[in-house]
């Protein structure tokens, strides 16, 4: 794990993580960045628009 943080210029608890949250039993041990993806699509839910209006500068 260390390796692959080392080439990603990412600390390894960070791979780790990734890899906890997105990795389930089923998945006989391979990471799908897609399907990690949409996880985090599905953890984050739908967002409100706010209620006042933004513009940007």
């Amino acid at each position: 794990m260390r390796e692959i943080a080392a080439r990603l210029g990412r600390a390894p608890s960070t791979v780790s993580r990734e890899l906890r949250r997105n990795s389930r039993p089923h998945d006989n041990g391979v990471y799908d960045a897609d399907l990690a993806h949409h996880r985090c699509r599905e953890r984050a839910g739908v967002r409100a628009a706010p209620s006042w209006p933004w513009i940007p500068s």
